[in-house]
This record gives C-alpha cells, structure tokens and sequence, in this order.
C-alpha cells in the first residue's frame, strides 16, 4: 500500500492523493473475487468510507515526521541560521535576502566539488547533492524507516529514490520560502498549488539527468 507512494510519487495533489486512495481499495477488492461484490459496496459504506480517510492520512503522515526535522535543520544547512555578530537592524533583510537569493534557481539544492580533469582541478556542480539534501534523504531513509519501502535490488528502487530526494526538495525549498517572506519561518500550508509544481519540477530536472552528470564550472 505505502510502497506504491515511493513508486509513483511521495507528494500527491489533494486530487491524486483521492484517486490513490481510491485504487488501493478498489485493488484491494478485486484481489478477493469471491468476495468482490461485498467489498465493493462496502468501499461505499462509512467503514469503507473511513478507510479512505486512513489512507490519505497516511500521506500526510510520511511527511509531518520530514517537516519538523526540516523546520529546525534547513535554516543551519542552507545558511540562515540567527547570525550572532549581525546587528539586529540588519538580521531580518539579510537573511530575508539571501533566502529570496536561494530560491532564484533549482540550483541551490545542488553542491560543489573539485576534480582532477586532463591534469586540472577543476569545481564541478553536483545536482541535488547539498549537504542539506543527503541529510534529509538520509533522515528520511534510516529515521522515518523509508527504506523498507525501497528494495535496492528491484528494477524500480532509482524511481524510488528518485522520489524521496523529489520530496526532500520539495520540503527544503519550502522551508526557505517561509524565511524568504520576512525572515522568520512561520507556519504555512504545505499542500499548495505552488510546491506540488515545484515538486513535478524538480522530478523532471531529476529524470532528465544520467546517472553520472555533473556540470564542470568554467
């Protein structure tokens, strides 16, 4: 049931989140042909009804856990933790800026390291390897025990994978937004038009990428 969320997509609009629900009881009915009909009318009763609700709760339980680790760890990762030497005139629109600088592109989710290349060092971009990004996918995977829903010796486990980075991301960019609006976090819906394109973004740079590439920085 929840592993078909890590195959398909860990951060569902409201509207695919019911049509998700939906399909596992409707699966879960015609796996049972002796006792289809039965399950089919009772998918419409208020105990299947209640099963529904279950389900979808079980969505935004994956990622409550993801979001409050991201509230007290992603202004630290992402550099907009309270600076101590800054006066205080000037805490709220550096960091107000800085975070608005952040979100200007994909690319802060990403970090740098240096290689050798035809006997030069030279920096190379690296997509989606933030320090602050490998710690939450990590959080996720060994905290939040998502990684009993990823076999790393299936045909889908990059899928997978692909999708708990996509929701990291997702909840990273989020964070910052908050402190992007006035330089404090503050409570804010995470269920938004606007981060569930961002999300469909983010898995679209991801599937366009091989699995080696880097970007070499002239």
């Amino acid at each position: 049931m929840t592993t078909s969320l890590f195959q398909n997509s860990l951060f569902l609009s409201m509207e695919n989140m019911n049509e998700w629900a939906q399909s596992v009881l409707e699966c879960a009915a015609a796996a049972h042909d002796e006792n289809k009909r039965e399950l089919g009318q009772w998918i419409k009763r208020r105990e299947g009804l209640n099963t529904l609700s279950q389900l979808k709760r079980t969505v935004k339980r994956l990622h409550s856990n993801s979001q409050d680790y991201a509230e007290g760890f992603v202004a630290g990762a992402f550099g907009l933790s309270f600076d101590m030497s800054k006066a205080a005139t000037d805490i709220t629109p550096l960091r107000q800026a800085y975070a608005t600088l952040l979100l200007l592109t994909n690319e802060f989710l990403d970090t740098f390291v240096q290689q050798m290349q035809n006997g030069q060092l030279k920096w190379f971009r690296v997509p989606f390897a933030h320090p602050g990004i490998i710690r939450m996918v990590e959080y996720m995977l060994v905290n939040q025990q998502f990684c009993r829903h990823i076999e790393f010796d299936s045909p889908d486990w990059e899928s997978c994978l692909i999708n708990v980075i996509a929701l990291a991301g997702t909840i990273a960019h989020w964070v910052v937004s908050r402190y992007s609006v006035n330089s404090w976090f503050k409570e804010a819906e995470l269920y938004m038009l606007a981060n569930e394109k961002y999300h469909t973004e983010l898995k679209t740079r991801m599937f366009s990428l091989s699995g080696d590439e880097c970007y070499a920085l002239e």
